[in-house]
């Protein structure tokens, strides 16, 4: 079973399949500039082939799926 964050809590997803590897700093570090605090303003979960990103503002997650989607 997949882990889900709580929807009240974190209300936008956008899910990102199979970053090259070493990118998963680089969208961390891009996430903490332009949206903010991780597990206060972005959380994620991790997969195997995939990742998921949680958003508390829609604004964040529409931003960061144009980056990196």
């Amino acid at each position: 079973m997949s882990r889900i964050l709580n929807g009240n809590l974190w209300p936008y997803r956008v899910t990102v399949y199979e970053l090259k590897t070493g990118t998963m700093e680089i969208v961390e570090d891009w996430l903490d500039q332009n949206v903010g605090v991780f597990r206060e303003h972005w959380n994620t979960v991790y997969f195997y082939n995939y990742s998921d990103f949680y958003f508390r503002d829609a604004s964040h997650a529409t931003l960061f799926a144009l980056k990196w989607t």
